[in-house]
């Protein structure tokens, strides 16, 4: 009986994360490319899976979850006006909501600028899309435990330009240069961010643009869920 107790209290006391997934056409990208992920996720908190607008509705009706995944981008390609005044509603409230995962890689940039200004009344859009090292700004997020966070790695991912400096958790740093083999050498816009996080009413925004799950991105996004690996 005590051991039962002692297992509902730790359950109890987990951070409560929800993965929402709106586009099932991306699930299987989702699974392979982050199935690491998804177990740490599952290993450290009270883990909801939401794969449509009522799941997700009805979830954020009856919870406060600490923080919500968008794993795709189906909740700006897909628009849906209960979706998007809920999402408004949790993080306007103090939600957290990252944009992660394979959300950068099937967006396109029209879609892209009209979800964060329609919704956020951010100016930001699609940038870059390259590979190029990316540098920690640890004083962008002083509110998150960012030391399993590396500060330096490489990454290939999808930058949204026209971000305030002050939500640039990461960028490239001065005199970053491309790494494919095509572009290799040629300099970067160090103005454009990799990973923001930003603030939205009482809560936070953030977004992951690598297109790989990369190691150093994942840590990121575990932070910004108060978690760890």
């Amino acid at each position: 009986m005590t051991s039962q107790l002692s297992n509902a209290t730790q359950q109890a006391r987990r951070p409560s994360i929800a993965l929402i997934s709106l586009d099932q056409a991306y699930a299987s990208d989702f699974e392979n490319i982050y199935a690491d992920l998804i177990i740490q996720f599952a290993a450290q908190s009270t883990l909801q899976r939401c794969n449509d607008v009522n799941n997700m509705v009805d979830y954020l009706t009856n919870t406060t979850p600490s923080a919500i995944i968008f794993t795709d981008p189906g909740i700006a390609t897909k628009p849906n006006a209960r979706a998007t005044e809920k999402l408004k509603e949790y993080v306007s409230n103090g939600g957290t909501a990252i944009f992660a995962c394979t959300f950068s890689s099937f967006i396109t940039p029209p879609q892209m600028s009209k979800f964060w200004s329609s919704n956020f009344y951010f100016p930001w859009q699609s940038g870059s899309y390259l590979r190029t090292e990316v540098r920690l700004n640890a004083h962008v997020a002083p509110e998150l435990d960012l030391s399993k966070c590396v500060a330096q790695y490489s990454t290939k991912a999808l930058f949204l330009k026209n971000v305030n400096g002050s939500d640039a958790l990461y960028s490239p740093p001065p005199g970053a240069v491309t790494e494919s083999l095509i572009l290799k050498g040629d300099p970067v816009d160090t103005s454009e961010a990799a990973v923001v996080w930003a603030r939205f009413g009482n809560g936070r925004i953030g977004y992951i643009g690598d297109v790989n799950g990369e190691e150093g991105s994942e840590k990121v996004v575990l932070a910004m869920c108060g978690l760890q690996d």
